[in-house]
């Protein structure tokens, strides 16, 4: 039974609160805490502040209590607690349902941001989080509590905000920011939608890079319905290619011109587990958007005809990208999906935003956790890697040190503490040798030898076999440990070579050994030779051939070999720069054996 709380309640009511609050213990920034959670008087003045509690009663005991206070144009819900013997039994819902059924109008709920499972609470039952700014507006105009109360709280409601602002409609960015080509195929799908009768939205990184200008403009769109028949429409349209991918409801369409476009049924997620693939099913826009790892990625704009260029924004994440601030959507978000932490360290750096002290908080706390070390060495092989595919990686990989996390991929990564100046240089060569990389998937292969930089030989041994590599890129690890190691030894202990000893020792090295070779050297001389030997050796050929030494009077034999070697060597050296100065060359280091004279007739 759900009935009003009365006087002789009081003390019941006070058992309680303090009872159910110690589940807060350790959750909650200690300086939060304290015994009792509530006192009497504190309890008291709630009430006389006009907090109305309800209780839920069974057989004559009270097991749960909730209140409700009305401020102004809304109704708070205000501490609400089920003793913690009878916690799961519904009770909690029983009360909200009960208490929501009374109440007309906007409610609002706070709590503490680190307390998940009051969150998942309050959202499972039709509430929603509020934006950040809207959550220190909110707090400081309904709640009467403390600066540092409102920094680590988070307001949820069930309808639209007392003195919330119109919707933004971005249409002109959009047609200002937009490449004609992809404002095309943004209105083309959502054209397709409006055929359909479905809802679609551009959504997340390209909502993002459209805000802050930075031209990378891949296409995401988000429909509310079946993904590859709206995907099939679309392609349809453009001519383009339909890859369905049907666990997680999404599909990429390729086109003719080599744009492509990306399209996702709007889900929300469940994790069996920490770190586990998640279990999707159909869900509205807003739920989509809140499943996002960050409020800068949970933006979205309407591309139906009928409201094209209207933004969507669930979590204040148009603020903090003025704000420059890297905030989850959920003190779980890291343990869900640890992949979340190299992504922070990326974004961070990437956009030169700092974490929000709350989400820097919980990632140190997932890593702590062993977050990393759940994942699938896939996973973390793909993230790594996406963070060597960064304008700033050095950064990215100290931030990531920092954090810990490298210590959950291998601990010699954590111990190498990343070589700074190794890194820094090494952007340099990149720098340098653009020319002669075949793919920027070179580019991450030499950043990647870079970061193995601290392991030992049988480390990085063990790093290839646990972390499914490319098989060009365990080729590249595993001359580097042998032939790399040993030419950088030599070259930054013994004497300066000539050009043509320095090729010898450096052709069994790949161009990203080279690269790693080049900015590990402290031998700054040495550092330059081999940048000359890179810059050179795809251009050092002889002119002669075997076919050309047979036409000079040399019998074909392993002295070919020979005289080619040391022709090349010749050419490394400077000793000969054409095809004359080689046959000079050979017949003076290799000369014919002597024609034999003659004999002479007799008169």
């Amino acid at each position: 039974m759900i009935r009003r709380i009365r006087e002789q309640d009081f003390h019941s009511v006070h058992a309680i609160i303090n009872d159910a609050a110690r589940a807060y213990r350790g959750v909650i920034p200690p300086d939060r805490w304290h015994e009792p959670y509530m006192s009497q008087e504190e309890l008291r003045r709630e009430i006389r502040a006009g907090v109305e509690f309800w209780g839920y009663e069974e057989q004559g005991e009270l097991l749960g209590v909730m209140g409700r206070q009305r401020v102004r144009d809304a109704t708070l819900i205000r501490h609400a607690y089920v003793k913690t013997a009878r916690r799961r039994q519904g009770i909690g819902r029983a009360l909200l349902a009960y208490l929501l059924a009374e109440t007309p109008g906007t409610v609002l709920i706070g709590t503490w941001a680190d307390a998940a499972w009051a969150v998942r609470f309050y959202e499972h039952n039709g509430f929603r989080r509020v934006s950040p700014g809207e959550k220190d507006r909110l707090l400081r105009a309904y709640w009467s509590i403390p600066e540092r109360q409102i920094e680590v709280s988070v307001v949820l409601t069930n309808a639209p905000l007392p003195g919330a602002e119109p919707p933004e409609n971005l249409a002109g960015l959009l047609r200002e920011r937009l490449p004609r080509r992809q404002l095309e195929l943004v209105r083309a799908a959502g054209e397709a939608a409006d055929r359909l009768g479905l809802r679609a939205a551009l959504v997340g990184g390209p909502v993002r890079d459209l805000l802050l200008g930075t031209g990378q403009h891949d296409l995401d769109v988000v429909v509310e319905g079946d993904a590859r028949k709206y995907a099939g429409e679309v392609a349809a349209r453009l001519q383009g290619r339909v890859r369905a991918h049907e666990r997680f409801h999404t599909a990429r369409i390729a086109l003719p011109d080599g744009l492509r476009l990306d399209v996702a049924m709007a889900r929300a997620e469940t994790y069996a587990q920490p770190a586990a693939l998640p279990r999707v099913r159909p869900a509205g826009l807003r739920e989509d958007l809140l499943r996002r790892d960050f409020t800068l990625n949970a933006m979205a704009l309407r591309i139906n005809a009928g409201d094209f260029g209207r933004l969507v924004d669930v979590a204040g994440g148009r603020g903090d990208l003025a704000a420059g601030l890297i905030r989850i959507l959920h003190p779980a978000s890291f343990d869900d999906d640890p992949t979340r932490i190299f992504r922070a360290a990326r974004y961070e750096q990437r956009f030169r935003f700092r974490l929000e002290p709350h989400t820097e908080r919980r990632l140190r706390a997932a890593v702590r956790a062993g977050g990393v070390e759940r994942l699938t060495p896939a996973r973390v092989l793909a993230e790594l890697l996406r963070v060597l595919e960064e304008e700033r990686p050095a950064a990215v990989l100290r931030r990531l040190a920092d954090f810990r996390a490298l210590a959950g991929i291998h601990p010699a990564l954590q111990r190498g503490a990343l070589r700074a100046s190794c890194c820094e240089r090494l952007q340099a060569e990149l720098d340098f040798a653009a020319p002669f990389l075949q793919s920027p998937a070179d580019r991450v292969l030499a950043r990647l030898l870079a970061l193995l930089d601290g392991l030992t030989r049988g480390e990085a041994g063990e790093f290839s076999r646990r972390f499914p590599l490319a098989r060009r890129a365990r080729e590249v690890l595993r001359v580097q440990n042998a032939a790399g190691r040993a030419a950088l030894k030599r070259l930054e202990t013994g004497k300066a070579l000539r050009a043509s000893r320095l090729a010898v020792l450096l052709r069994p090295l790949p161009a990203e050994a080279l690269l790693w070779t080049a900015a590990r050297l402290k031998n700054r001389a040495a550092a330059r030779g081999v940048r000359d030997y890179l810059a050179r050796r795809d251009r050092v050929r002889t002119a002669l051939t075997g076919r050309d030494l047979k036409q000079m009077g040399y019998a074909p034999g392993p002295g070919y070999e020979r005289m080619l070697s040391a022709l090349r060597a010749a050419r490394w050296d400077g000793k000969v720069s054409d095809r004359s100065g080689e046959e000079k060359y050979v017949r003076r280091h290799f000369p014919l054996p002597a024609e034999k004279p003659r004999p002479r007739r007799p008169r």
